[in-house]
């Protein structure tokens, strides 16, 4: 299910703490089916966000108008 990637050894080099145990660490990583179903989930989310985001301003405005209508 998952894979295992190591830090690539150039990365290592190019870092002030390269003798720090973190960058020894066994990195695992979500297959690319996986990927896919999680980056899909997140997009889907972004986009369910977005209409509430819109229903609330929208639902704000008629809240508004309703108001300036009460207090005329």
């Amino acid at each position: 299910m998952n894979t295992a990637y190591r830090m690539p050894a150039f990365f290592v080099r190019l870092c002030v703490f390269s003798t720090h145990p973190y960058f020894e660490k066994i990195l695992s990583v979500p297959n690319v089916v996986e990927q896919n179903h999680l980056g899909n989930f997140f997009a889907d989310l972004d986009r369910l966000i977005t209409l509430h985001q819109r229903k609330l301003e929208l639902l704000q405005n008629i809240k508004k108008s309703l108001l300036d209508k009460m207090f005329v």
